[in-house]
C-alpha cells in the first residue's frame, strides 16, 4: 500500500511500469492469473506508448506465461 501511495504522490511512468511488472510476477507466482494479466497489460500499454522495447518484452513474456498457464497455448505463442 505504501508503494502505491508513493506512486500516486510522485507519479513516474517508468517506476510505475516497473512496479506493475513486479506485481504481475507476484500474482503469477500466486496463480492469480486475472490480476497478473491486468498488471502485465498495464506494462504493455506503457511500453507501446513509450516505444520501450525492454518493457514490451517483459510484458509480452508475462502475458504469454499467463496464457500458457491458463492452457491458451495459441495465445501464449502469439506473444
Amino acid at each position: 500500500k505504501k508503494a502505491l501511495a508513493l506512486l500516486r504522490h510522485q507519479p513516474n511512468a517508468l517506476r510505475e511500469a516497473d512496479f506493475n511488472a513486479d506485481l504481475g510476477d507476484a500474482y503469477t507466482a500466486l496463480q492469480e492469473y486475472d490480476s497478473a494479466e491486468r498488471y502485465y497489460q498495464r506494462v504493455y500499454n506503457y511500453a507501446i506508448a513509450e516505444q520501450d522495447n525492454f518493457y514490451l518484452c517483459s510484458a509480452a513474456n508475462g502475458l504469454g506465461i499467463v496464457a500458457f498457464k491458463r492452457g491458451n497455448y495459441s495465445t501464449a505463442k502469439s506473444y
